[in-house]
């Protein structure tokens, strides 16, 4: 709402908006959420944390997916209410840690397929933790309670409380912490929580920016390094401003590997670039530009070689995928798209359909294309699109999808009036002609189609 809808309700008075609000209070939980927090001081605050926690730990119901979103609005509301509250830090650190003893009663009884309940717990609790924590003045205090919390894991929601480790107790328990860490995996017997204690001594070596402590724990539990963990070591050599060493790192990486190859790229241009070496600055850049095309890596491999270039490369580009490539992909054609090369974008497009490489099943991408090909009057490439997203939905009988195939069929009636060449690719009349024979017995797609 704007300005002026706030300014004409404070021009109502308080009285009315109490009666408003306590009126709406009485239709909606969220509402006497908030009401029940504006009229409670801290004390009354924290009680009805404390009361609201006890009840998600008793709780028995089962929260089926559809429910769950409903259902992280009451986890929301906990938080809220903490925030609320204004706690001093270690009451805080206490509230929280009660919420994060929840995560048993809730994951064992809910769905959460849709991750609506477990980013409470896994980005926005740990953030409140760490500001309290911050403030705490007893370090050691905060360390017992994060190794507790941490050891205690079933779900692995609580690993967001490790990240920010040394922002909350400083460089000297956290280097505590690595070693309080490494007794309790060196002692542990199950494999999962043995993993779960290196993933925590990991984190905490990374965040010290001790880039030769981060090697050697790394080195500790991955004798043989994978290109993820080389990566790793070598982004925090960088970070610590030893681009050379992160370059040996990054070397390491057998040739052909293309596990992680984006990352190891994008790692390589930040390498290179500390390093003051343009040749291979420039070579990662259009390696990485040729692997998937798109504005952002044409922006990317400009700013190392020169904005003014943009129209060469473009040009030069769109030759290439027409000419070079065996076959352009979809982010070739986006690419085209984007920076209006609409004639080789068409070619790629028909080139696909004549050769049954289009792949209506990839709506999410295809019909973006369809749209900016339409809106250039390029009514064949659309054409085929249309008709090949359409089938997708036929073909799988995916019934609740019928309504957008007859939307489909109805475009695809208009545009075949706009067409003059059809380039041996079936006119219109051949494929409804077809459509009959084959999905005629669909009578609820044709119900929506004639309806």
């Amino acid at each position: 709402m704007d300005d002026n809808t706030r300014k004409k309700l404070i021009d109502k008075g308080a009285g009315a908006l109490a009666d408003a609000l306590i009126s709406l209070a009485g239709q909606n939980d969220l509402a006497a959420d908030v009401v029940e927090r504006l009229s409670s001081d801290q004390s009354e605050l924290i009680k009805k944390v404390k009361r609201k926690i006890s009840g998600l730990k008793r709780r028995k119901a089962f929260i089926h997916w559809r429910e769950s979103g409903k259902f992280a609005d009451h986890i929301e509301a906990i938080l809220t209410d903490i925030k609320a509250a204004e706690p001093d830090p270690e009451t805080g650190l206490g509230l929280l840690a009660a919420f994060y003893e929840t995560d048993k009663a809730v994951f064992n009884n809910c769905d959460d397929s849709s991750g609506h309940i477990s980013i409470h717990y896994k980005v926005i609790a740990p953030n409140m933790f760490a500001m309290y924590a911050s403030d705490c003045a007893d370090k050691k205090m905060v360390l017992d309670l994060l190794i507790k919390l941490y050891s205690d894991d079933d779900f692995s929601l609580r690993e967001g409380l490790i990240e920010k480790t040394c922002e909350m107790i400083g460089l000297h328990e956290t280097l505590n912490s690595i070693h309080l860490f490494e007794m309790l995996e060196e002692q542990e017997e199950d494999e999962y929580q043995k993993y779960h204690y290196q993933r925590a001594i990991l984190s905490l070596a990374r965040q010290t920016h001790d880039p030769q402590l981060f090697e050697r724990t790394t080195l500790k539990y991955q004798p043989q390094p994978g290109a993820a963990a080389i990566l790793d070591i070598a982004e925090v050599y960088l970070a610590s401003g030893e681009p050379g060493i992160a370059n040996e790192w990054v070397g390491k990486i057998p040739e052909g590997d293309i596990y992680m190859a984006d990352k190891r790229d994008n790692l390589l241009l930040l390498i290179y670039k500390a390093l003051g070496n343009p040749e291979k600055l420039e070579k990662t850049a259009w390696k990485k530009f040729r692997a998937r095309r798109s504005l952002d890596s044409l922006n990317m491999l400009l700013e190392v070689i020169g904005e003014d270039k943009r129209e060469q490369i473009i040009e030069d580009e769109a030759y290439y995928i027409i000419d070079e490539e065996k076959e352009a992909n979809y982010n070739d054609i986006q690419f085209l798209i984007d920076t209006k090369q609409f004639d080789e974008a068409d070619i790629c497009i028909l080139v696909k359909a004549g050769t049954g490489k289009l792949d209506g099943y990839l709506y999410p991408i295809l019909l973006p294309i369809a749209k900016a090909m339409e809106k250039e009057e390029r009514f064949l490439s659309a054409y085929v699109i249309y008709r090949e997203l359409m089938l997708s939905i036929l073909d799988r009988k995916f019934y609740k999808g019928y309504s957008h195939a007859a939307k489909y069929l109805r475009k695809l009636n208009a545009l075949s009036e706009k067409i003059e060449d059809w380039q041996d690719l079936g006119n219109h009349q051949e494929f409804l002609n077809w459509l009959e024979v084959v999905h005629g017995k669909k009578s609820s797609f044709w119900r929506h189609y004639r309806g």
